[in-house]
């Protein structure tokens, strides 16, 4: 267990504005709300598992407010999946209200205005996902947030947050590997809220935003394919094709040229000599491709531009002593 903030050690008049304060902090810009009617209290615990968090909220009443201004000032590109645990939540967002009962899962848009809180004393846990690594981007949720409840991984992944906001801590070296399972489990459920047939209906522009997110975050893989992408984005290896057609938009080209950018980039910072087998970090499963397709792109090999990056970092070293 994390626990971040508390106001169990603080004056009765100093705990709103502390606890707004923290809220920000822990969560994203916002306002809150508190009813002052009674004693307010808040305990606030966080869970790092790499790219993904786990946040749990224990509070008295109150609402909590994201605007369209808040989200101006910091957008986040994450969506969070919640569970109520006590009281019942009422959550407001785009246009539509939903009551909450303890144990219900609910979305969280956070790159869209909403409203959120309870009356009384009431508890929350969640996990905030980033929308690449959940397989959508945040026009899909117009569509799959009412269709939460219903689908058939849902229970799963509300007994998964449920324990993952709890004091058992994998310890540090296994923390990533949670994130990376919690979030594949957060986005075969989004897969298994999309229609029958398999298809979310994307404008051209959404379909691309979420291949380049996606792509970007899983370069490394050297198992990346057409059949992957759209497996996990819930389209067609065709509508990938016609996409490719349609915007004159090479998706393997444009991996290949995006991984080749990150492998210079390394080299050119490496101190040591690079190794042939380093190309498989880069997401190329063949080192002689990789030599051979580094070298058409930049004119010169691998052992070359390390030799290049290594003298001008020497001048610029020199430079500054000088």
């Amino acid at each position: 267990m994390a626990v971040v903030f508390d106001t169990s050690a603080l004056a009765p008049g100093a705990r709103c504005e502390a606890a707004a304060a923290a809220l920000r902090m822990r969560s994203f810009p916002s306002e809150v709300e508190w009813d002052t009617t009674c004693d307010v209290s808040v305990l606030l615990e966080l869970w790092d598992y790499g790219a993904v968090t786990a946040f749990r909220a224990e509070m008295s009443g109150h609402h909590q407010f994201r605007s369209a201004t808040h989200i101006r000032a910091g957008q986040v590109d994450t969506v969070a999946i919640a569970v109520q645990e006590r009281g019942v939540g009422r959550l407001e967002q785009r246009g539509e209200v939903r009551m909450l009962c303890p144990g219900d899962l609910f979305v969280v848009d956070l790159d869209e205005p909403y409203a959120y809180g309870w009356d009384g004393n009431g508890a929350a846990r969640s996990v905030r996902v980033p929308l690449a690594a959940a397989g959508i981007v945040g026009s899909d949720l117009d569509d799959l947030a009412d269709l939460v409840r219903t689908g058939p991984l849902c229970p799963l992944v509300t007994q998964h947050i449920w324990h993952l906001c709890s004091s058992a801590d994998p310890g540090v070296s296994s923390r990533p590997a949670v994130g990376t399972a919690t979030a594949a489990l957060i986005r075969g459920m989004f897969a298994g809220l999309r229609p029958r047939h398999g298809r979310v209906q994307r404008s051209p522009a959404d379909l691309v935003e979420a291949v380049t997110a996606f792509v970007r975050t899983h370069l490394t893989d050297s198992g990346l394919s057409e059949a992957t992408i759209a497996d996990n984005l819930g389209v067609g290896i065709a509508d990938l094709r016609h996409l490719s057609v349609s915007t004159q938009f090479d998706l393997e080209r444009w991996i290949l040229a995006e991984r080749l950018v990150m492998a210079r980039e390394m080299i050119g910072e490496q101190h040591d000599r690079w190794r042939p087998e380093q190309s498989r970090h880069w997401g190329f499963s063949n080192s002689a491709r990789f030599t051979e397709e580094f070298t058409a792109t930049y004119g010169v090999s691998p052992d070359e531009w390390q030799q290049i990056s290594a003298t001008e970092r020497d001048t610029r070293d020199d430079g500054r002593s000088v």
